[in-house]
């Protein structure tokens, strides 16, 4: 999704009772969305899914999110100085890298650490039960 403040709390509940194990949501940093409020929206509705999970015994702790820096700021400051140089764009793209091995890391540890999810109704499918459309039709 191009915002995680577009996500609902239908999404995680649809995930959790088709057998996903946790969700780890990903969203940029606060102060640099450019949905200005995405991440916080989205923070918001996972911590009400959160005390869903606890209600039916799931647990909380399926439920996970990390920040990313947004480029709302570094976007902002191109397009005030469009003449510059993205000399700085490698180092601000091996901070990214690292950070999202560090995000990686987390999910897997924390995957590690829960139980299956009971209503797992074993391994995942080979195709996805939904279709997916290919085609952007939306210049039409």
């Amino acid at each position: 999704m191009p915002c995680a403040g577009r996500l609902q709390p239908e999404h995680f509940l649809k995930a959790f009772e088709d057998g996903a194990d946790a969700i780890g949501v990903i969203c940029c940093e606060e102060g640099n969305c450019h949905h200005l409020e995405g991440n916080r929206r989205c923070r918001r509705r996972l911590d009400y899914v959160s005390g869903l999970l606890e209600q039916v015994g799931l647990g909380a702790n399926r439920l996970m999110i990390f920040h990313l820096p947004g480029s709302a700021v570094e976007d902002m400051a191109l397009g005030a100085a469009a003449g510059a140089s993205a000399t700085a764009m490698p180092v601000l793209d091996a901070t990214v890298k690292g950070k999202i091995a560090e995000v990686r890391e987390q999910f897997v540890a924390r995957l590690a650490s829960i139980s299956r999810n009971p209503l797992c109704k074993g391994a995942l499918p080979d195709e996805s039960p939904y279709e997916v459309d290919s085609e952007d039709e939306s210049d039409e």
